[in-house]
């Protein structure tokens, strides 16, 4: 009897759970912000500090770094990421590489604010983008204006 190739489905995870795809751990952190963090080796913490999540990225040639109150956090650094959430609801991410974890424990009170934060600074940066673009379009065609303009004006000129 052969088995059937049946598809693979993706994995679910919902409240707790470990992850090891790195495409999914940087989906996960790239939206955190602020952040309690604590760094645990061998089962103590060694550092803890508030910090804002400035840029989740990709890189086996750089290092997670946390200085002052900014993480730059390389999703390369670790083995997986084990997310749990207590009895509050409040979500731990831990990034795990051999005998350390980096912990992250989100500050801010409310996901929907932070998304819509995080939405209204995208539409900003659009409607700059669209002003600025109009801007030069203008500048362009007033530009374009006064070359027709000077052509016309040297054309009736050597007629006098």
């Amino acid at each position: 009897m052969t088995q059937s190739s049946s598809p693979t489905c993706a994995p679910c995870i919902v409240s707790s759970g470990i992850v090891v795809n790195r495409c999914d751990i940087h989906r996960l952190l790239c939206d955190l912000g602020q952040v309690r963090y604590f760094d645990v080796v061998d089962d103590a913490v060694v550092t803890s500090g508030t910090g804002y999540i400035m840029e989740v990225f990709s890189d086996s040639q750089c290092a997670t770094v946390a200085i002052g109150r900014t993480l730059y956090i390389n999703v390369c650094s670790f083995d997986y990421l084990q997310l749990s959430t207590d009895l509050e609801q409040q979500v731990t991410f831990d990034l795990v590489q051999e005998s350390r974890t980096l912990r992250l424990m989100p500050i801010s009170s409310s996901i929907d604010g932070d998304l819509l934060s995080n939405h209204d600074a995208h539409a900003l940066e659009e409607a700059v983008a669209e002003v600025l673009a109009a801007s030069f379009d203008a500048h362009a065609d007033n530009c374009n204006d006064w070359r027709e303009f000077d052509k016309q004006d040297r054309g009736s000129e050597g007629r006098q």
